[in-house]
């Protein structure tokens, strides 16, 4: 099963990047996490269960985070990229499956205090751990849902008054949670989507502004740019270089007499056979016309 098997590149590497950068903000969360229940559990069940599982299950994960925060400069490929996100979306569901199995086994352990903290500590962090790595998508949900699901069980395993009440009011946050991250997660790939096609238009009118678009040879703007640039490297070096002028012989004739279509068949391959012309060590450029230099 893949998760982003139909997220294109950019969006791909983009969230990619934009959980790199919440790596701290997840890093103190657990660490929050794992010292509260340090704080409440401690007492109430063995030691092993309130603070050596979620310490091995935080530092699995942190250490997966870590790894590649480290590694943040790297610009590795799609694949490697999306071979990551699978894996961290993976560990992500067992976590949060994990925190499910271990707060029904825990609940009957524990006090009233520790009832509620159950419920509260479920459902804040199925919240918080659920938009900071939103950008995971599917396996975020699948995670804020776990979760949310143990906190509601805990709630009806208990002895709650109004815990039909209790249920309503953490639905409600559940919802407007749901949307937000479903709507922050939107945005943030249109986003991405609009800037790769700005940038890609800017790149083409780049292009075009500098290339001829009937022969592909660079045009007479960026003749003109690099006989300034050749100029002031000659005045430096003492070296020279040399230009040339072509034009077509009875071109006018061809146009007029079979088409500018048949025209521009002659210049496109007119344009090939001179980049093929000793490529690197002569530049030919199209001025305009049947004109070249």
């Amino acid at each position: 099963m893949s998760f982003f098997k139909t997220t294109s590149h950019e969006v791909l590497r983009a969230r990619y990047n934009s959980l790199l950068e919440d790596v701290p903000v997840a890093l103190f969360t657990a660490i929050s996490a794992l010292s509260i229940q340090m704080i409440v559990l401690n007492d109430q069940v063995h030691w092993s269960l309130s603070i050596a599982t979620p310490l091995i299950r935080m530092l699995i994960v942190c250490s997966l985070l870590l790894y590649w925060f480290w590694h943040r400069d790297e610009q590795p490929s799609i694949d490697k990229i999306r071979k990551r996100l699978e894996i961290a979306s993976i560990v992500f569901i067992l976590a949060g499956f994990f925190t499910f199995w271990r707060s029904i086994y825990l609940y009957p352990l524990t006090d009233t205090f520790g009832h509620y903290f159950l419920i509260f500590h479920n459902t804040l962090y199925g919240f918080c751990f659920a938009f900071i790595l939103s950008k995971l998508g599917p396996a975020a949900y699948a995670y804020n849902l776990l979760m949310i699901s143990s906190a509601i069980a805990c709630i009806y395993r208990g002895d709650f008054e109004h815990a039909h009440l209790m249920t309503l009011l953490i639905m409600v946050f559940e919802v407007g949670m749901l949307i937000t991250m479903r709507g922050s997660t939107t945005m943030f790939d249109k986003w991405v989507n609009a800037t790769f096609e700005t940038h890609t238009l800017l790149k083409e009118n780049q292009r075009l502004a500098n290339q001829d678009v009937l022969t592909q040879l660079p045009n007479r703007r960026q003749f003109f740019v690099q006989v300034e640039q050749q100029l002031a490297l000659a005045r430096q070096t003492q070296d020279c270089f040399a230009v040339g002028i072509l034009d077509l012989d009875n071109f006018k004739p061809v146009n007029d007499v079979h088409g500018h279509h048949i025209g521009d068949l002659v210049l496109i391959e007119v344009g090939k056979r001179l980049a093929q012309v000793r490529p690197g060590q002569v530049q030919f450029y199209r001025l305009g016309g049947d004109e070249f230099a």
